[in-house]
């Protein structure tokens, strides 16, 4: 993702009846982050591909999440004209 700017917002959904009494049974909202960090500074051709990448290892790395949503905005993309962003979402639910 070489190149660019991109703003990158992940959302996650537990269980509503999710009894939560230990730390271990939350999100790590670092490891997300460093995912995403990881995911982002391998240069990838497709957005789209890179979101679906993310919620594949939201999903493998948290597997009490129920609903995952990633989007990811390429800012001043070059489209002829003046544009703010680009973007593009993906979720999945479990």
């Amino acid at each position: 993702m070489w190149g660019n700017e991109f703003v990158v917002n992940v959302s996650v959904r537990m269980p509503a009846d999710a009894l939560i009494t230990a730390l271990d049974q939350t999100v790590d909202y670092a490891a997300i982050h460093t995912l995403v960090c990881t995911r982002m500074n391998k240069p990838t051709p497709l957005l789209e591909e890179v979101a679906g990448l993310i919620l594949h290892d939201i999903f493998r790395d948290f597997s009490m999440l129920v609903w995952a949503q990633v989007r990811i905005q390429k800012m001043n993309p070059p489209l002829g004209g003046r544009v703010g962003s680009s973007e593009v979402c993906l979720e999945k639910s479990k």
